[in-house]
């Protein structure tokens, strides 16, 4: 983007507040989002704690201070994904944003950082309300780069309360801080007057599983690479956002947002023509290579990579799901092969383990303890073999720096098989995650992971063979065993005969 590359600074030292908000909302999740879940900063704290992180806040910050700007740090309010936000959850999470900014004094301008995909109480589009909240506070006069999660749900709602928009254009997500980055950088352009954004947003009623939306060497990068090669001399940025497929919500679908330099024109073809592209592509971006459990873990013991990435994509927690289905477990009942690494949360399971302590030998039923609708608790023979419990940061490359915590935990060894049972959700597509259990996940033969694509960019030499398996769950790739009730229009693939 010429923004980024330009040395634009400021003749005064105008004050830019930064805030970041992000929640993933899955309609489908059995356990609604809790703001006692989030990791909250406040002020310098948060500009403190997340200095080198990976992560929008920390690159506007960087941006900002490097055109000269008064950086104003509000607020980092960050959660791994959930269901939709209860009722006092929200409404005190509006009143810190709120607060926050009432006691921020005057701003000149403001970065803000959501996911796109928050859903709040009843029909709440959840970032649409806090966004209000924000133009309340601050006025319609202050400009807002909005920063938004490539899953986010772009509505027009949304983007018009914002000066410009702009979105993750990784996926896997590696792009986080390079995302705060652009958006202050645009910011910067807007208020110094070198930027008259025009903007323009398409969307098109169409739901792709995240599994198909891998930019690099994917349709969807095909898809922009394609359009980009025409696009006007105007053009500031492009941002796509494929939407959270499990977003149970109005307006839901595909989505291109275009920036230009007063080009209205250049704008809305470029908007339309990339929507268009891919909705005549969308039967190319339907999953259907899965596997059902036993075929997943044949097709790991006949491969020579190691590790061989499974993934339980339907369970995955950083898509919103409760991380505790036992299906992989069940059909690993009989594995003779080699070494396994897998996670699954069940409390219970943990506190009889802890309470037992190291050594003992265990026959516990784990699993199917917060999700009951998809499969029945497995039996787990074997040793317990490791205890642990607290923080840690995560080391992947998508989510370098952030703060990680899966409760107490207990390694239950049985033969080759190591099952790391948890309190709360892990990354387990993150490698510090394995570390911090006591295992080199790049040294097992088979790495099972509850998750959609991060696990592309730590694994890249096993991410090519990987397959997914084929088991039910509230993040399931395949989006027609969902029923979709509050969205309007069913989507494509939901309704097969959705027209655009």
């Amino acid at each position: 983007m010429p923004f980024l590359d330009q040395d634009v600074r400021f003749e005064r030292f105008e004050r830019i507040g930064v805030l970041l908000v992000q929640q993933e909302s899955n309609s489908f999740a059995v356990a609604a989002g809790s703001l006692d879940r989030f990791t909250i900063h406040l002020g310098a704290s948060a500009d403190l704690q997340l200095v080198g992180a990976n992560n929008e806040f920390a690159g506007a910050c960087e941006e900002l201070r490097q055109r000269q700007a008064t950086v104003v740090p509000l607020l980092y309010a960050h959660a791994l994904p959930a269901g939709p936000l209860d009722d006092s959850s929200y409404a005190e999470l509006i009143e810190l944003v709120s607060q926050t900014l009432q006691s921020a004094g005057y701003l000149d301008g403001l970065v803000v950082c959501l996911h796109g995909a928050l859903a709040g109480p009843g029909d709440t589009a959840g970032d649409v309300g806090i966004m209000a909240a924000i133009r309340e506070s601050v006025g319609g006069q202050v400009p807002i780069a909005l920063s938004l999660d490539l899953h986010a749900n772009a509505t027009e709602s949304l983007c018009a309360l914002a000066t410009v928009v702009t979105g993750y254009k990784t996926n896997p997500h590696v792009d986080q801080a390079a995302t705060g980055r652009r958006a202050a950088a645009m910011l910067c352009a807007v208020m110094t007057g070198l930027l008259r954004p025009t903007t323009s947003l398409a969307k098109c009623p169409a739901l792709f599983a995240d599994e198909s939306l891998r930019i690099a060497n994917g349709i969807l990068g095909e898809v922009l690479a394609d359009r980009l090669t025409t696009a006007p001399h105007s053009l500031v940025d492009v941002s796509v956002f494929p939407t959270q497929p499990w977003l149970d919500e109005p307006d839901i679908g595909f989505a291109t947002y275009v920036v230009t330099d007063d080009d209205q024109h250049g704008a809305d073809q470029l908007a339309r023509s990339i929507t268009r592209a891919v909705w005549d592509r969308r039967h190319e971006l339907v999953v259907d290579r899965l596997l059902p459990p036993d075929e997943a873990l044949a097709a790991a013991a006949a491969s020579d990579v190691r590790p061989f990435i499974i993934t339980e994509s339907a369970d995955a927690p950083t898509a919103g799901a409760s991380g505790d289905s036992p299906a992989m477990l069940h059909a690993l009942s009989d594995w003779d092969g080699g070494t396994v690494l897998l996670t699954i949360v069940d409390p219970a399971a943990v506190d009889a383990c802890h309470r037992l302590g190291v050594g003992a030998t265990v026959a516990l039923p784990v699993g199917a303890s917060i999700d009951t609708r998809w499969s029945h608790p497995a039996l787990l023979r074997g040793e317990v073999f490791g205890l642990g419990h607290g923080d840690y940061r995560l080391s992947g490359v998508g989510y370098t720096g952030m703060t990680a915590s899966m409760g107490r935990f207990a390694v239950v060894r049985r033969g080759g098989v190591n099952v790391v049972i948890s309190e709360l959700p892990a990354w387990s597509a993150d490698p510090a995650t394995w570390r911090h259990a006591g295992f080199d996940p790049y040294d097992v033969d088979v790495l099972i992971v509850r998750s959609c694509t991060d696990y592309i960019a730590n694994f890249p030499s096993s991410a090519p063979t990987a397959v997914v398996a084929d088991v039910a769950g509230a993040a399931t790739p395949r989006l027609s065993r969902l029923t979709f009730e509050r969205c309007g229009t069913l989507p494509f693939p939901i309704d097969p005969t959705a027209t655009y």
